[in-house]
């Protein structure tokens, strides 16, 4: 469920491992190496210090800026240079901070990467304005002269669009020096959660001991026993609820600084805010949600064939983790490269020989460990470096989607930085969980096509029909409740951790009842969702899965004008506005259409599922 952000390419020794003859790494690395990025926490110093003498001079580059198209391009490729730097800072920071909460040298790091990018901010006030004040027709002018700064055009046609949002230069100077202030918010939720909440050890009816920090919670919820299920939930969320109101406070805050940022923007509200900046219509977010509403009968009719399989007199909200079916398969981490290797063959050759290579290397740091940050994450942002993927990995199902879906992200970097140039190699979130999710489906796929038995291939089945009603049900719901937190505060309502829930059990149950029991102490699951802390996240999952899905069944059915243009996707990173992207793809995501064909194709998984069973 994480998903992960943009940016990134591969370094000329990455490069070398994909095109050389041999790719194996003996034995296979299952830790991460941030040599790539930096070779010592020396290094990183020192190139923090230059990056700060780099970023001291670029306000000079204000005068004479709309001289000539020489001097415009001189500007704005040295801020493009200072930007890239930062972000392979920024990199480097996050990366070494979130392998160990604990680390306070790490945390500090973190925090002064963080201030660099402010420092990069108020140093660039000017720029915006400055593009503004030349207009679109010289603009395009100095871009038809010289094809050097193609590169920008993008960027330069975006800041023109948003010019009605525009602030002036030194509000945007203040906003930037406060960065650290509106990431505080997500930075203090995951050091609470990774480093100073307690979570809690429980023994199951079997014996074992499992310590429910998110990860545990994660296998433990699953377990066949009925009644350790219900202990488990009891507990987990009992350790949440004890910080209700600290975990209110923290997302009110996150809330109260989307919708000041809103207003500045002279926005309607947080969501028009957080669509303009890849100009996705709102029709998207209204639509996605409409049709999620429409097709609920759907979701009971499977919770009814989930109660049915499961042999249960009553279904309750414990009893939704638990597999149908059941394998004794185990995947260690060279087996989950395997089988993901093999899933995603119908993607072609090429995009299997890149895979193959990069995962064989170091850019994967596999290991739960106490103080770690909890989940995963694909980190891509240092261009001409690679991606790296943190997981705490375990060595089922749930460890090898979770890992299938990081590579989808890491992919998507790969060939966007192989065609893209630094600055277009970024690209959105509303096109980026279509990478992921269209990987978990080929695997999906490829487990149910393979399974040695029927148990095992209804297993499969049940992880295919949980992959597609978390994105085409829950994640809307998760959007509901962002949605109406955001509204609440905007009409001054009470923003506390026990509104916040109240909001959160009345999605549930309108979602979910009359066929399932709803626990009012598990409404406490909006606090364990970190997408909230990026502003209107969530609803991108359940567009991806339209988007990946129609991807998804045309490839597998060998459809190679369909795979060439989800290929071209991926590849053309954030030359466009993501929405447009995926249009020319052949999807419009703001139209019905691809959320009712994806509801068919729910119906018609549950038809195979009842005919099973």
């Amino acid at each position: 469920m994480n998903r992960r952000e943009a940016l990134t390419g591969m370094s000329f020794s990455a490069m070398m491992l994909m095109t050389g003859p041999s790719f194996a790494v003996d034995p296979f690395p299952t830790e991460w190496d941030l040599r790539d990025l930096y070779p010592s926490e020396s290094a990183w110093m020192a190139a923090m210090a230059a990056a700060g003498a780099q970023i001291a001079k670029l306000a000079a580059f204000e005068t004479g800026f709309a001289r000539n198209a020489q001097t415009f391009g001189t500007a704005l490729a040295a801020i493009s240079g200072a930007q890239r730097e930062a972000m392979r800072l920024a990199a480097y920071a996050r990366l070494s901070a979130s392998a160990d909460l604990r680390d306070g040298a790490a945390q500090q790091r973190q925090a002064r990467a963080a201030a660099l990018a402010g420092e990069l901010a108020v140093a660039t006030a000017w720029l915006d304005p400055a593009i503004r004040t030349l207009g679109r027709d010289r603009i395009d002018a100095w871009l038809a002269a010289d094809p050097t700064l193609a590169r920008y055009r993008h960027g330069l046609h975006d800041v023109l669009r948003l010019a009605p949002h525009a602030l002036p230069a030194d509000e945007v100077a203040a906003l930037a020096s406060g960065g650290q202030l509106f990431g505080g918010p997500q930075t203090i939720y995951n050091q609470l959660l990774g480093s100073d909440m307690p979570h809690p050890t429980l023994r199951l009816s079997t014996g074992a001991a499992v310590r429910l920090d998110d990860a545990g919670y994660t296998r433990a919820r699953a377990v066949a026993e009925r009644a350790d299920r219900k202990r488990v939930f009891d507990t987990f969320w009992g350790s949440y609820g004890a910080y209700r109101s600290t975990l209110g406070s923290i997302f009110a805050t996150q809330v109260a600084g989307d919708a000041m940022l809103a207003r500045l923007g002279h926005y309607d509200d947080a969501l028009d805010a957080a669509l303009a900046t890849s100009a996705t219509p709102r029709a998207v977010f209204t639509t996605m949600i409409a049709e999620a509403r429409a097709g609920i009968p759907l979701l009971h009719r499977y919770l009814r064939l989930r109660q049915r399989a499961l042999r249960l007199p009553d279904l309750h909200y414990y009893d939704m983790y638990v597999p149908l079916g059941r394998t004794i398969r185990t995947f260690s981490p060279e087996a989950a490269r395997t089988v993901m290797v093999e899933a995603v063959r119908p993607l072609g050759a090429d995009y299997g020989a890149k895979l193959s290579a990069a995962s064989g290397a170091h850019w994967v740091d596999f290991t739960p460990r106490p103080g770690k940050y909890a989940g995963s994450f694909t980190n891509p942002d240092a261009y001409g470096v690679h991606p790296y993927i943190l997981l705490n990995y375990t060595p089922d199902y749930q460890g090898l989607t979770t890992y299938v879906h990081e590579w989808g992200h890491a992919m998507h970097s790969v060939l966007a930085n192989s065609k893209q140039p630094f600055e277009t190699a970024h690209y959105e979130t509303f096109v980026a969980e279509i990478a992921s999710t269209c990987n978990e489906q080929l695997l999906a796929h490829h487990l149910i096509d393979t399974a040695a038995s029927k148990p095992e291939k209804l297993f499969y089945l049940g992880q295919l029909l949980e992959l597609l009603r978390l994105n085409i049900f829950r994640e809307p719901m998760l959007s509901e409740f962002e949605h109406a937190v955001h509204g609440q505060a905007a009409t001054g309502a009470p923003m506390s951790g026990a509104a916040m829930s109240e909001t959160y059990l009345e999605l549930l149950k309108d979602y979910h009842a009359p066929v399932m029991e709803i626990d009012p102490a598990y409404a406490m699951e909006w606090s364990f969702i970190p997408q909230f802390y990026t502003s209107y996240y969530s609803f991108q999952y359940a567009t991806a899965i339209a988007a990946s899905s129609y991807f998804a069944q045309a490839i597998r059915a060998g459809d190679t004008g369909v795979r060439a243009r989800y290929l071209d996707l991926l590849s053309a990173g954030g030359s466009d506005y993501a929405y447009t992207l995926v249009l020319n793809a052949g999807v419009d995501l703001a139209s019905p259409a691809p959320y009712r064909a994806l509801l068919r194709r729910f119906a018609a998984l549950l038809d195979q599922l009842e005919e099973t069973l």
